[in-house]
């Protein structure tokens, strides 16, 4: 109780906790990209985290706040195998300089975009995005791709596209309808890691 008592009386005045009503408030942009991205990404592109005033497109976790499905974080909520997989394809370490645990998209590279399932990009500078639609709101540059592979995708063994609905699509539970109309693949942008399963109509599937 007492080491309880003391670590509030000295720890409130340094970690004070902001009003869910400014968050709320401040993001129009945000919320204007809800329903673009919906079961897709989005990749706020970062390369710096400066403790003297942060400047980033959508802060690490912030995302939370509207149910967007980010690309960045702290390796609290993404595992060590992201943030290698991210440097081996960009070439660059994914964490600024400031913060060792926290991993951002450094620079859109268009296979890296595919390979999440990234429908939306935002930077607080302009980028070099010709296959996507610009827009600049509130100091921040919007970024529509128009061709990009989407988060959950099917495709028969002829190439062709099928499409695929989301039933649900939660943290630890995603179903998925598709009807095929020969044999083919399904596809989820979503990291593989121990204890995720698969199965279909018939049964349990091999996750590959």
């Amino acid at each position: 109780a007492v080491v309880g008592v003391d670590l509030l009386a000295h720890g409130v005045p340094y970690n004070g906790t902001a009003r869910t009503s400014e968050l709320s408030s401040a993001d129009d942009t945000v919320r204007a990209i809800v329903p673009i991205a919906g079961h897709d990404r989005v990749a706020p592109v970062n390369t710096s985290w400066s403790f003297g005033g942060p400047s980033a497109a959508l802060p690490p976790n912030m995302a939370t706040l509207f149910s967007l499905r980010d690309v960045q974080g702290y390796d609290s909520l993404l595992p060590g195998q992201y943030k290698a997989w991210l440097r081996d394809r960009l070439g660059v370490d994914p964490s600024p300089p400031e913060v060792g645990n926290m991993i951002f998209l450094k620079r859109p590279d268009a296979g890296v975009l595919d390979a999440m399932g990234v429908r939306v990009v935002l930077s607080v500078s302009p980028l070099d995005l010709p296959d996507a639609v610009a827009n600049q709101r509130d100091g921040m540059w919007v970024y529509t791709r128009r061709h990009w592979s989407e988060r959950a995708r099917a495709v028969i063994d002829d190439g062709r596209s099928v499409g695929v609905q989301y039933l649900t699509d939660e943290p630890a539970r995603v179903r998925l309808t598709v009807t095929m109309p020969s044999p083919g693949r399904l596809e989820l942008a979503d990291q593989f890691w121990p204890g995720w399963h698969a199965w279909d109509s018939r049964g349990p599937l091999t996750i590959q």
